[in-house]
């Protein structure tokens, strides 16, 4: 005679399942971390799904706390202000850490991965450390028409190093962006906040003077 399944089996083998699921699911988080750990990948660079494992961590500064908590009154939901809370955040910090996407997910109440879901979307938020000075490069088809190809080659040269990459003193990240919306003055790029508009390879030195002159920046807040 087969034996009846009743009501607390079904539940002592639900219990067992997720028990061992759970289990399964840290044992391929640990798995990850030990294929992450070499020289090769940061840890702080790479996605880490060890983010909800964390139990010390760092803190929002004073000062990135109340520049959050003026913002709120903005938005009707702690979620729609991810974008402005990753902004404020990078200022202070240089760029987003695996750390200061916990301690924003933390501040807004919602999961790391409803933060990241934005700073890997949003092409300005960073979440890798940057140089002191970001130069974006437009790259439309407005610029490259104008030349955009010589003026990249002269500022891969000046700075010896390739898009995506920073400069070995960290005073410059090259990066391309898609447009920056003076089409009728190309090629154009920005550093930092400040707009460089119809350029020639010729003008890049100049441009990049001010900058090299200035002294590197102190140490920011959170790193």
């Amino acid at each position: 005679m087969s034996k009846t399944t009743t009501d607390s089996d079904r539940n002592g083998f639900v219990t067992g399942y997720i028990e061992n699921r759970d289990k399964i699911e840290l044992l391929e988080k640990l798995n990850w971390l030990s294929q992450h750990s070499s020289t090769s990948c940061q840890i702080r660079s790479c996605p880490n799904p060890l983010l909800s494992l964390k139990q010390d961590q760092t803190m929002l500064t004073d000062a990135e706390r109340q520049e959050l908590e003026a913002e709120m009154h903005l938005f009707p939901h702690k979620i729609n202000a991810r974008i402005d809370a990753l902004q404020i955040v990078q200022r202070h910090r240089g760029w987003i850490s695996d750390e200061a996407l916990q301690d924003i997910a933390d501040f807004l109440e919602i999961s790391p991965d409803e933060v990241d879901s934005v700073a890997t979307f949003y092409n300005l938020i960073f979440r890798r450390p940057v140089g002191d000075h970001i130069i974006r490069v437009c790259d439309s088809v407005t610029c490259w028409i104008m030349g955009l190809e010589q003026i990249s080659a002269k500022l891969s040269e000046r700075l010896d190093v390739k898009f995506g990459q920073t400069t070995a003193d960290n005073r410059f990240t090259l990066l391309p962006i898609q447009c920056l919306g003076t089409c009728d003055h190309a090629p154009a790029l920005m550093i930092d906040e400040e707009l460089y508009r119809d350029l020639t390879p010729e003008q890049i030195e100049g441009i990049l003077q001010p900058y090299l002159q200035q002294p590197a920046m102190a140490k920011r807040e959170g790193l």
